[in-house]
Parts: structure tokens; sequence; C-alpha cells
């Protein structure tokens, strides 16, 4: 205490006392987030040949059951005309999905949306019944299967939307019970807790797929390549090699293959060490693949 004035401080274990205290830990939030981000999937990873086939068979799916739609809104005693209404929209999204103009996430993004419209419609026209809305469930892993957030995020978002907004401005073609057609919002939320458990299961194998790829990829690069200099190694080069005598008759041209040899290596191995050796091949393997380029 300082008797020269009013004015005094206290110094102990328990420190300065304020007013206000604010107790941050921007480290701990960040290593939470990381954590978090580590379980998802990234997304994107998808080689252009399996998402090809995949793509193929999601919109085949998504045709067959378009075409299906008439059928079974006649099987429920709508007329004809009302069934092909109905089949207007998910046949428009696989028109769109078929297009070889657009890119992925739009082809993408029309087949699966496109899935759930005819889930939706599927309900619409069993009159909201329970049994209708277990498509929806089967539908999540089939759109998860491009291991794409956009689609799925879009599929997921039209469940919510169809469950939500539908089912107050038309809560019977939604629901066929007294309770949810009273209380949508209720039931909507019911519905979006089990639909996110769904989702949980098609994540989870999604991020098994990136990581079993992830480890192939990984493998294939340790098999094909040089622990040392990452340069493509013996079993590469027989391959390609393999390759371009294959294709040379076809193509007319003919392979070529140009030799290195380092003049005077034996004697940096011998008077400098391996080590140093080592570093010597580094550097040759970067200048040769153009890692020094913009140096």
């Amino acid at each position: 205490m300082d008797g020269g004035g009013s004015d005094f401080e206290i110094r102990g274990g328990v420190g300065p006392i304020s007013d206000t205290a604010t107790v941050s830990n921007p480290g701990a939030a960040h290593a939470w987030r990381s954590r978090v981000t580590s379980w998802l999937p990234r997304g994107l990873s998808l080689p252009e040949q399996v998402w090809a086939s995949r793509h193929r068979c999601v919109v085949a799916l998504l045709v067959v059951q378009t075409v299906g739609l008439p059928l079974f809104a006649l099987l429920r005693g709508f007329p004809l005309a009302h069934g092909l209404e109905e089949t207007l929209l998910p046949a428009t999204m696989a028109t769109f999905a078929c297009g070889s103009r657009a890119g992925r996430p739009t082809r993408s993004c029309s087949a699966g949306t496109g899935l759930m419209v005819v889930s939706g419609v599927v309900v619409h026209l069993s009159g909201g019944a329970i049994e209708a809305h277990f498509l929806f469930f089967v539908m999540v892993p089939i759109v998860a299967l491009y291991e794409n957030w956009l689609p799925f995020g879009l599929a997921i978002g039209f469940v919510l939307f169809q469950h939500g907004i539908v089912g107050t401005l038309d809560p019977s073609s939604v629901y066929n019970h007294h309770a949810a057609r009273e209380h949508p919002w209720t039931w909507a939320g019911i519905h979006a807790v089990l639909f996110a458990a769904a989702c949980i299961g098609a994540i989870v194998n999604w991020k098994l797929h990136e990581r079993a790829r992830a480890v192939a990829t990984d493998l294939s690069h340790q098999v094909h390549h040089d622990a040392l200099t990452g340069l493509p190694n013996r079993t590469l080069f027989q391959h390609r090699s393999e390759q371009a005598l294959h294709a040379a008759p076809a193509t007319g041209e003919q392979p070529t293959v140009l030799l290195l040899d380092l003049d005077g290596f034996k004697d940096v191995n011998d008077t400098l060490g391996h080590h140093h050796g080592d570093l010597l091949l580094m550097e040759v393997a970067s200048t040769a693949t153009g890692e020094h380029a913009g140096r």
C-alpha cells in the first residue's frame, strides 16, 4: 500500500481484480476445430473414372424412379395427367445430370437432388405414409457416393424444406397422422434427427473410403518411386517403357530414353561420406524435376 494516496495494489497469488473478466483460449478452440475437421471427409477426392461409374449408376436409378412415378400415381388413384406432372421436375434434373457440357458439381447436384425430389413425390402420392419416408433414408447413402459436400448438402436441405415448409403449407401431402399435421415443424425436427443419424453413417463410410484411397495412393508412390529422391524407380520406368513401346505402332511416335550420368559421384561418397552423396542426389533430383525453377 502506498501511504501517499488512496490508490493501493494487492500482490498475491490471485493477481489483480477487475470488474470484468474475460477468459479465452484461442489455442484450445483452434485445436478443437482442427480435430472436428479431421473427423470429416474433405470431399472432391473421387477419381474421374470412379466418379463417372458411380454417376452412371445414380442417373440410371433416377431415370428408373422417374419413369415409375406415373405408374405409382395410377396405383394410388391419381389421374395419369397428375402422375406425368409430378415427373417434370425429376425428369428435368435427370436431363441436366446426363448433360456432358456441365461439370461434375452440376451433374452430381442434379442427380442427387433429383433422387430426393422423387422421394418427396412418392411421399406426396402415398398421402404422407410413414413407410414412404423410408425412401429418403435409402437415398442418403446413394447421394453420398459422390463424396462431395455440395450434392450431399443440397439433399439434406431439400429434406428439411420438404418436411418443414411443405409440411406447413400442405400437411396432408407429407404426414398421414393428426399429430404431425397439427405440429409439422415438431415432426420435421423429429425426422431431421433421424435423418441426421442416417447421414452420420453415410459420412463415416465416406471418410473410410477417402482414407483407403489415401493409403493406396501412398503405397503406390512408395512402390514406384525412389525413397530418397522421389524420382520414378526402375519398376515404374519399365512399366512406362512397355506402355510407350506398345502404343508406338498406333501413334507413330518413337520412344526415346535420355540417360544422365554423374561424373565423380564415387569420389563424393568416398571423400565426403554417403550423407553428402545423398544430398547431392537430392539436389540433382530437384533440378531434374524443375523444383528449382523460379529460385
